[in-house]
């Protein structure tokens, strides 16, 4: 059996002070139980805990220590070439539906250097919202949701939707941490 837990750093959090409030307690409870489990006289086999965070500094070091949760991995930007390759995996199934043909209007090296410092979620994202951007501009154009055959097939997605997707896609994952966001 395995447990992945996500964003560790929501669960155990570095222990509270002694002039703790009810929500800290609770935090330091769940830490302690994920602590006991791993210490347990029991052994527990084909157990393998994953925790993943992108705030290391806020999890209680009494789990990396030996035993426990004691390697760490650090997973870097993804570089150009990475998202160029993250883009083409979200963006392969426009180009065989040729909803997006990047001979007349997509100029991808502008849209990558504006993906730069950004995760592949992000750019998973700005995919997703410049298709919502296609079909809000269709439904715009053709001042209907009932939209034909013909009028369906005739949809591309645009430089321009991507473009406004850009800017609606959050900012960088260091600018949000530092508590630097977009409103969506």
């Amino acid at each position: 059996m395995r447990k992945i837990l996500r964003f560790i750093d929501a669960l155990c959090k570095k222990r509270a002070s002694i002039n703790s409030s009810t929500r800290d307690a609770v935090q330091d409870n769940i830490t302690s139980q994920l602590l006991t489990k791993s210490d347990g006289f029991a052994q527990l086999n084909n157990v393998l805990v994953i925790g993943t965070t992108n705030l290391p500094e806020t999890i209680d070091t009494v789990l990396t220590r030996p035993g426990r949760l004691e390697t760490l991995i650090k997973v870097e930007l993804p570089t150009e070439n990475d998202r160029l390759k993250i883009f083409d995996i979200y963006t392969k199934s426009m180009l065989q539906n040729h909803l997006l043909d990047n001979d007349i209007d997509i100029d991808i090296e502008q849209i990558l250097f504006g993906t730069h410092g950004l995760t592949g979620a992000h750019i998973e994202k700005l995919v997703r919202l410049a298709v919502s951007n296609a079909l809000r501009r269709d439904v715009i154009e053709h001042g209907t949701l009932h939209i034909g055959e013909d009028s369906a097939e005739q949809l591309r997605i645009r430089h321009s939707d991507f473009s406004i997707a850009l800017e609606k896609v959050q900012s960088k994952p260091s600018d949000f941490y530092k508590g630097e966001t977009n409103d969506m």
